[in-house]
């Protein structure tokens, strides 16, 4: 079974994979060089308010789902689907 066949039978588990992962991937991205330098806590989170890190864990935790929906529909229903996607979001 191919990819394409698997995304096909599996619309709902392929968009939470995806989502999941883009989100966690991407968290992991911002945290990750930043805790091996200087062992990240999250304490300056609470005390010095939101910083540079909490704005790119944000914008990475928003591009999993938006990401993932496109992706997935892309997959599923090739360009036809992501134009009518488009077109719905339009209205």
């Amino acid at each position: 079974m191919g990819l394409r066949t698997f995304v096909r039978r599996h619309p709902v588990a392929t968009y939470f994979v995806l989502a999941f992962g883009i989100a966690w991937g991407g968290i992991a991205l911002v945290v990750g060089p930043f805790s091996l330098r200087e062992g990240y806590r999250g304490e300056g989170l609470l005390v010095g308010g939101v910083g540079e890190q909490a704005v790119l864990m944000l914008l990475a935790m928003l591009a999993g789902p938006s990401l993932a929906s496109i992706l997935t529909t892309m997959l599923v229903d090739g360009t036809a689907g992501v134009s009518e996607l488009w077109s719905r979001v339009r209205r």
